[in-house]
């Protein structure tokens, strides 16, 4: 029971990743450091000094980076990679205390890593449609969407120290709906891409 709870936990929060990469990484070097949780040998370097201390300061800065238009598109760029390395990480790690290394590893990458992704790739659509509405909201807009975010993650985090079982089911209809939303958009942007190119040209008449 112990291990589907962590297992619960360990997808909200990597989902959360999906947001905001360093946040969920704090937290669970924090509840492992103060024995709320356990994480696999292999991960217990998450508690330690260093990297609580590289996490706090990763957290603060990515959580004033993300809310400066263009610089969080460039964050939404390098997080395509690290959001879900993280989600994969904290997945993993909240697992592998009860489980065969190989197994938790497999397991960490798809459910975590996938949680991630998905939020992920949802939020970068989104800002980058906002980043492109910006003549007219001057860049207030991706401030606005970069708090909600914000708030978003902690609560998802809270209710999944809290509730885990509630966070889960909240996260997978998350992740689900930034996913849609994700080829919404991407339609919508190869649509008028499509009618751009069909458009004709205004020939020069000697």
């Amino acid at each position: 029971m112990e291990l589907l709870i962590q297992f619960m936990m360990g997808v909200s929060l990597a989902a959360c990743a999906g947001l905001r990469a360093w946040l969920p990484l704090l937290v669970v070097g924090l509840l492992a450091r103060t024995g709320q949780i356990d994480l696999g040998q292999s991960f217990s370097f998450l508690a330690s000094n260093p990297a609580l201390i590289i996490f706090g300061l990763a957290t603060i800065l990515e959580l004033l980076a993300d809310k400066i238009i263009a610089l969080d598109n460039i964050l939404d760029a390098i997080g395509t990679i690290m959001r879900p390395v993280a989600g994969a990480l904290i997945a993993t790690g909240l697992i592998s205390f009860d489980m065969d290394p190989t197994l938790s590893t497999i397991i960490g990458i798809i459910t975590g890593g996938g949680a991630a992704l998905g939020l992920h790739t949802g939020k970068a659509a989104i800002r980058a449609k906002s980043t492109a509405l910006g003549m007219f909201h001057g860049g207030i807009g991706n401030t606005v969407l970069s708090v909600i975010e914000d708030i978003f993650t902690i609560a998802v985090i809270a209710l999944a120290i809290l509730a885990p079982i509630i966070a889960f089911i909240l996260t997978v209809a998350v992740v689900v709906l930034a996913v849609v939303l994700t080829v919404r958009i991407a339609r919508s942007g190869l649509k008028v891409f499509g009618r751009f190119r069909r458009t004709p040209r205004p020939t020069n008449q000697s």
